[in-house]
């Protein structure tokens, strides 16, 4: 039976050295990006080996996936944009109520500025970027060394 390629892709396994090298990646962005890649490329070497289904690491693929958002400050970002857009405080003022009202552009921004929600974005995407790090260079390094040490083995235990 050929392997799926989208489910298998070709060449070897990540290494221990990978796994050490995307760990010592600096930038938390790139890093994450990295890491979620290296987890799906486990999960389909862990899978080749132990069957179809899901592993550890194909839960770790989705788990680095979600914390890139936070990494990236999307997720917040939109529930901060929708609370601003449509929550209760966006409700129209009556008629005349807001004199000369400011473009929505300039409101938007100078709310931004006021709530200043970089810092606690800033702190939430450091804190996950860490945990995802911990977690990877731990727990990943482990699957890279099973596949380096069990992948060729025909022989089951």
């Amino acid at each position: 039976m050929m392997a799926d390629p989208v489910l298998f892709p070709a060449g070897p396994p990540p290494t221990v050295a990978d796994v050490e090298r995307i760990a010592a990646l600096a930038d938390p962005v790139v890093r994450n990006l990295q890491i979620t890649q290296c987890y799906f490329e486990l999960s389909t070497a862990v899978a080749s080996r132990i069957g179809p289904g899901a592993n550890w690491c194909t839960f770790a693929t989705w788990a680095s996936r979600q914390a890139g958002q936070t990494i990236r400050k999307e997720d917040l970002a939109r529930t901060l944009e929708a609370k601003l857009r449509y929550g209760p405080a966006a409700a129209p003022l009556p008629e005349g109520a807001a004199g000369d009202a400011a473009p929505a552009a300039t409101v938007d921004e100078t709310i931004w500025q006021v709530l200043d929600p970089t810092a606690p974005f800033d702190r939430a995407g450091d804190a996950v970027a860490r945990g995802n790090l911990k977690v990877f260079a731990e727990i990943g390094h482990e699957f890279a060394r099973f596949c380096a040490t069990c992948l060729e083995n025909d022989a089951y235990d």
